[in-house]
């Protein structure tokens, strides 16, 4: 009957307190091959007013384990769960997850009856609490005698016999026995105290979307380059990978990642026994010149819809570089996106919202593509480093035709100026003739001097403007034949 009022009372207190146990995310998707391993995550949040104690999570299915599960979560403070589930067999289905805690409540104790028992080691036990009301019984279960003796009684205890004592004042009575100087102390509480309660209404719960799949085929990646790079910091650096599939069934929708590393191709499906090359692209995001001249260790991941995920660790060293910045880190990530794909994309973008602007309506030229039929080719690993040496080999020779182009555009520049100002300076060494002829004779022969001036001032001004029609025509061919 005591207990059923220690339930109803502990209930009523749960009832009424102010709880706020917040669970995220309530739903989510796990995939998992059979016999593997799959973690998930769930973050627990005390929103309510009073702390929350052996907090833990359980599940019917014996697929998912727990890591750090019975803890306390104070107020206002959230704790992260690790969840592995591991399966054995295929199959689709929603799993659940309970969560229970204990708060600490009001509640009035009840008294009890206690033993305590003396052997040749002395109090068993020899520091017991216990509520104001309870009884406490010593028993001698030594061969020799012993007391229990302190300011409230004093008896002596043969072999066998016991003694019985009601507490019924809240304090701490310190006993001992005076035969041989053993010690104990008994604590009386009050009646009215704190104890730790479960209430199985407040349990919440979430659920995982468990798809458990068998492994179809397998996949091999490999390095071309090796495993060890040199990139310097906000600089970049390109690889390619081999990636093969080694087992039955075609491989499907294959992806990579990986942290500093991008990649050329994703998403794509390879047949049972079919190799293909994936370029990669290395760029350390270095914050600080302290994070420079180190190598970190980074991981190429490569995963599909029907495998196992295969790593493939790599080690990059980050030489030394004074003055790195964020500043210097986002310029340099605007520089190496700001590339012909990405101006195109942008172009396309303003286009498509202003098509009135001129350069969005472009003369329409008839184009004839003279197109080849298919041909497979399977490239070996030498043909494949070729192709990139000659792809790196007309971008630098492109690079030094632009240089050279724009240095030939500043010299016509320079010399333009330069007719420009004789053509002034003749001018005025004209007017200043007119002015100091004296007689019509030296008039008639300065005029045809002027006449002559002026005749070869047009040559000149045409000769200038025809080579620089010749020189634009020159650079919209260039730019086509690089288009």
């Amino acid at each position: 009957m005591r207990k059923h009022a220690l339930f109803i009372i502990c209930f009523v207190l749960l009832s009424i307190s102010v709880l706020g146990l917040d669970i995220t995310p309530e739903t989510q998707d796990v995939s998992v091959f059979t016999n593997s391993a799959e973690n998930a995550y769930v973050n627990l949040t005390n929103n309510g007013d009073k702390p929350l104690y052996s907090v833990s999570l359980s599940a019917s299915n014996s697929d998912i384990s727990f890591i750090d599960n019975d803890f306390d979560l104070g107020t206002n403070q959230t704790k992260q769960v690790k969840m592995i589930i591991s399966t054995s067999a295929t199959y689709t289905e929603t799993l659940f997850v309970d969560v229970i805690y204990y708060e600490r409540v009001d509640v009035t104790l009840q008294p009890t009856e206690d033993q305590i028992s003396i052997n040749n080691g002395g109090f068993d036990p020899n520091d017991k609490e216990v509520v104001e009301g309870s009884t406490i019984v010593w028993t001698n279960n030594d061969t020799i005698s012993h007391s229990v003796t302190c300011d409230r009684f004093d008896v002596e205890l043969q072999p066998g016999e016991q003694h019985t004592y009601v507490f019924s004042d809240v304090g701490i009575i310190n006993y001992y026995d005076k035969f041989t100087n053993y010690n104990g102390k008994i604590t009386i509480l009050g009646k009215q105290g704190e104890d730790y309660a479960h209430n199985p209404n407040d349990d919440l719960s979430f659920a995982l979307n468990v798809n458990s799949k068998k492994v179809e085929t397998t996949l091999s990646i490999q390095l071309i380059d090796g495993d060890n790079f040199t990139v310097e910091s906000n600089r970049q650096k390109d690889s390619v990978l081999l990636v093969e599939n080694t087992g039955d069934s075609t491989a499907q929708s294959i992806s990579f990642k990986g942290e500093w590393i991008t990649y050329g191709k994703s998403d794509f499906y390879l047949s049972p026994g079919d190799k293909t090359y994936v370029t990669f692209t290395i760029s350390p995001q270095i914050m600080s010149s302290t994070e420079t001249n180190q190598t970190y260790t980074k991981q190429i991941i490569a995963y599909s819809n029907n495998t196992l995920d295969v790593n493939q660790n790599i080690s990059i060293f980050v030489p030394y570089m004074s003055n790195v910045s964020v500043e210097d880190t986002v310029s340099e990530f605007f520089n190496n996106t700001l590339d012909d794909d990405f101006l195109m994309a942008l172009h396309n973008m303003v286009c498509l919202a202003n098509p009135e602007y001129t350069y969005c309506t472009p003369e329409i030229k008839e184009v004839v593509v003279y197109r080849s039929p298919p041909i497979n080719v399977n490239y070996s690993t030498e043909d494949v480093h070729n192709m990139f040496r000659k792809q790196a080999d007309i971008y630098n020779k492109v690079e030094r035709s632009d240089k050279e182009m724009n240095k030939l555009i500043s010299q016509l520049n320079e010399e333009s100026t330069t007719t420009r100002d004789a053509t002034v300076e003749m001018k005025r060494m004209v007017e200043q003739l007119m002015e100091n002829q004296d007689d019509s004779d030296s008039q008639i022969d300065t005029i045809s001097y002027i006449i002559l001036i002026i005749f070869l001032v047009v040559i000149m001004i045409l000769g200038g403007w025809i080579g620089m029609r010749k020189l634009k025509v020159y650079i919209e061919d260039h730019k086509a034949a690089r288009t």
